[in-house]
This record gives C-alpha cells, structure tokens and sequence, in this order.
C-alpha cells in the first residue's frame, strides 16, 4: 500500500487509454475504486476522477451516495480539488508510465 499526504493508495492499473492520448489509472482507497484519466502522453495533465463503485454505497472520500458502475460513474469531487498532487503522486511511485 502506498499513502499520498491525504489516502491510502492500494491496487494501482495504469493503461494507455484507447479513447484519447493520455492514461487510464484504477486504484482503490478504502476498498473503493476510482478511475484517474490524465491527458496528454509527452506532457501529463490531470483532467477528471471517477468513482468506479460495483455496488450502491457512500464514498468514504466525498461522502456522497454513488450508484454502481455504469450509473455511478460521477466525478468525486472531493478527489477532483487534488488533482495535480494525485498526478504527481502517481509519476513519484512509477515514473516509467510516464515516459
């Protein structure tokens, strides 16, 4: 488990997306699941979070009540105020993505 300065980072994908020139990143915090889109292969830029949920619950981050994947696929806002300490969390813990 790796930690940024706010949660607790656990079973981290990273992916070239096929839809736009940029990276897919999945993680969980708190046995919740999230999808991390970052813009831009040469020079990164983070753009939005999702929750990634397989069932009706609260997330432990926003505190909002999410629906399952697909309908629960909302922007959690609480995440999306952090956007580029996540970026920089993520290119900290693997660098060779981001080549």
């Amino acid at each position: 488990m790796q930690t940024t300065k706010k949660w607790p980072i656990e079973l981290i994908n990273y992916r070239q997306s096929s839809i736009f020139d940029g990276y897919e990143i999945t993680f969980s915090i708190n046995n919740q699941n999230f999808q991390f889109f970052i813009g831009n292969r040469k020079n990164p830029f983070p753009f939005s979070i999702k929750h990634q949920f397989k069932e009706k619950e609260i997330c432990t981050i926003c505190n909002k009540m999410i629906a399952p994947v697909p309908v629960g696929q909302q922007l959690c806002m609480e995440m999306q105020k952090d956007l580029s300490s996540l970026l920089k969390y993520f290119q900290k813990y693997n660098p060779e993505i981001f080549i």
